[in-house]
């Protein structure tokens, strides 16, 4: 016996939710089409043409399905209709290469090239970009969403009918009003558009009863028309397309308004980390200030090269001091213009007055021009159900805005001596300080927290500060055979790569410092971080470590930087990557590369490691820590004492 799960069949829509589909889109049109028509120019004629047109092509919208374009039998047969004018000839066919939606970029140049000379070159470039849908998909959405149905094929089938039946009465109605005013009255007398607005109250009145007043105002008195011209008939198609209405046009947004859409949905989808976020604000922050929160429509090539100018004036390290924290980034403009100056005027009395640098760093000013073509690519990617582009998006070029960094890549991070690194991983903080609160004044005490354990795990292991800061117990196995400690993206923690993910053995002299103590300590206090005192606050685990540790330890025992200090920066968390590397590529016995690049958190060099071996196991990773362990042998051991214990 044969069991078939037949396919669930979805309920039909009724005749109320038809109904009230219609009835949506038809007030929406009428509404629209006052709102333009009450515009100028106010010429009844040209206003009744544009209707006929309209009503023509919904129509035929509404009975195939699909846009009749030209070239095409249902488009050829629109223009080819014998009830229309030679006007309405001409709206008809402006009407269908302004919505075409595949036009060919030859046939869209030939419209945009008569239109600049038919209505002039400043009057050309207002107008919209051609080839937007002539019925909005997400009009379509929201009329289903409204009527309670599901969003399915079919049904957006049968609300493009119906929509498009609707748009194509309202045209109908509207172009009847017009031409009875048009053939009762004179060449030149009040046009209706403007009577109704002079003589009559729109905004209390409905939808129904706004077209039977527009009967009422094609037979009010004839008042000859001194003001409104006749502009032609492409200056009337451009009034009518570029009036600002939320229907059919692109949706063009500030660059302020992308930058929050873009951050939002990648921090959500997990596409882009913490440092991606940051970097996508900074830079719209920048621009903006350079700028202005400029719309899509409006930026150009010369906003990104003023932007890119700016980024070469700044202070090389900015927003961390007082004035800038005070004056905001108008200060950091002032600040880095006055260095700027100063550079240019004397480079050599300002290397000796040790002035701060200008021009962001090569790494950080091309991760933001970058992170600013990411958001316009998210922009312009921005497409609808139907794959229609609603949205508006620069197309400008990012050719030369990226500078080069002339060093070898492997010379661009600071690394420490190693009697330089002995000497940071030395001090109260691991002799004896104050207290936990005063950990560089020396005292009688040795805490055993996140301030002593990460400065020697980064040592040994090379791992990224984050990995180990953001560590929960639960991780770490310290009654294993081998003890060891699981890096791996969980939760509320994201690792860089997927390599990332490693198993680690515990060092030997890690153990000898009491660290699996420390571990069984905190396991029984029921703590869940391995360092609780980074995970306590909304700053990130790393950036606390940084800020209260490892930045303190730079300042207390190289004032005046180390031997690596180049352009103002010094060594970091990631020169401990370079320190283990090097130790482990170097004497005996030798590591293979594989494993290293393992070791430290990167993808393995060759395809039959990466795609056929499995990852190494513990043994083979213990001759790492053996190495690297050498770097911290002169820290002595102390009891345990934990945070908040008793002295």
């Amino acid at each position: 016996m044969v069991a078939v799960t037949m396919p669930e069949r979805v309920k039909a829509p009724d005749a109320k939710q038809l109904a009230s589909i219609y009835q949506e889109a038809l007030r929406f049109k009428i509404d629209q089409i006052e709102r333009l028509q009450s515009r100028p120019p106010f010429n009844d004629n040209l206003h009744a043409a544009s209707n006929k047109a309209y009503a023509l092509l919904f129509g035929a919208i509404a009975r195939s399905g699909i846009f009749p374009e030209i070239g095409t039998p249902d488009g050829d047969h629109l223009l080819q209709n014998p009830d229309l004018s030679s006007t309405e000839q001409e709206v008809l066919n402006e009407i269908l290469q302004v919505h075409a939606p595949s036009s060919s970029t030859e046939a869209l140049e030939a419209v945009a090239s008569a239109s600049r000379q038919a209505i002039g070159e400043d009057e050309a470039s207002a107008r919209p970009a051609l080839g937007y849908p002539i019925i909005a998909p997400r009009f379509i959405s929201n009329y289903i969403a409204n009527a309670g149905l599901p969003e399915t094929p079919e049904n957006r089938r049968i609300a493009l009918a119906l929509a498009a039946s609707a748009y194509g009465d309202a045209c109908n109605q509207a172009h009847a009003l017009l031409q009875k005013h048009i053939d009762d009255g004179q060449d030149s007398v009040m046009p209706s558009v403007l009577a109704r607005l002079i003589f009559g109250n729109q905004n209390s009145m409905s939808a129904g009863d706004r077209l039977t007043n527009l009967d009422k105002a094609a037979s009010l008195p004839n008042v000859k028309d001194q003001g409104a011209e006749q502009t032609g008939l492409t200056a009337h198609i451009s009034a009518i397309l570029t009036a600002p209405s939320p229907s059919d046009s692109l949706i063009d947004l500030t660059i302020s308004e992308v930058c929050e859409m873009a951050v939002g949905e990648m921090a959500s989808s997990g596409a882009w980390r913490d440092s991606a976020q940051r970097n996508a604000k900074v830079i719209t922050m920048l621009f903006i200030a350079v700028n202005g929160d400029l719309r899509m429509s409006e930026i150009n090539r010369t906003h990104l090269v003023a932007l890119n100018n700016r980024l070469k004036t700044m202070p090389t390290i900015w927003g961390k001091c007082r004035e800038d924290r005070e004056g905001g980034i108008a200060a950091v403009f002032r600040r880095g213009d006055v260095l700027a100056s100063q550079w240019s005027a004397n480079p050599d009395r300002a290397r000796l007055e040790k002035l701060p640098k200008v021009g962001l760093a090569a790494a950080t000013h091309n991760r933001h021009i970058n992170t600013l073509g990411q958001l316009f690519k998210y922009v312009a990617d921005l497409e609808d159900s139907d794959g229609n582009k609603t949205h508006v998006h620069p197309r400008v070029s990012f050719s030369k805005l990226t500078v080069t960094d002339k060093r070898r890549k492997n010379k661009r991070k600071p690394i420490p001596q190693e009697d330089e690194l002995r000497k940071l991983l030395s001090g109260p903080l691991f002799s004896g300080c104050k207290d936990q609160d005063d950990r560089f004044t020396p005292g009688p005490y040795v805490f055993h927290d996140g301030g002593y354990w990460v400065p020697l795990m980064l040592v040994v292991y090379g791992a990224r500060s984050n990995e180990l800061c953001q560590m929960p117990l639960m991780d770490v196995f310290e009654d294993a055979p081998i003890p060891y400690f699981v890096i791996r993206e969980d939760t509320g923690r994201k690792l860089k790569t997927e390599s990332s993910t490693r198993w680690l053995p515990i060092a030997p002299k890690l153990i000898d410092l009491n660290f699996l103590e420390y571990v069984r300590a905190l396991k029984e206090r029921g703590e869940y971080w391995l360092f609780p005192e980074f995970n306590q606050t909304k700053m990130p685990p790393r950036k606390a470590f940084s800020d209260r540790i490892f930045s303190k330890l730079l300042e207390y025992h190289f004032p005046d930087g180390t031997s690596g200090l180049f352009e103002d920066k010094d060594i970091d968390t990631q020169s401990m990557r370079k320190v283990v590397t090097t130790c482990l590529r170097q004497g005996r016995p030798k590591i293979d590369l594989g494993i290293r690049q393992y070791f430290i958190g990167h993808s393995r060099s060759t395809t039959i490691e990466e795609v056929y071996e499995d990852d190494p196991n513990l043994e083979e990773l213990l001759p790492c820590v053996k190495k690297t362990q050498k770097l911290i042998a002169h820290v002595t051991a102390f009891t345990l004492r934990l945070r908040n214990s008793e002295p």
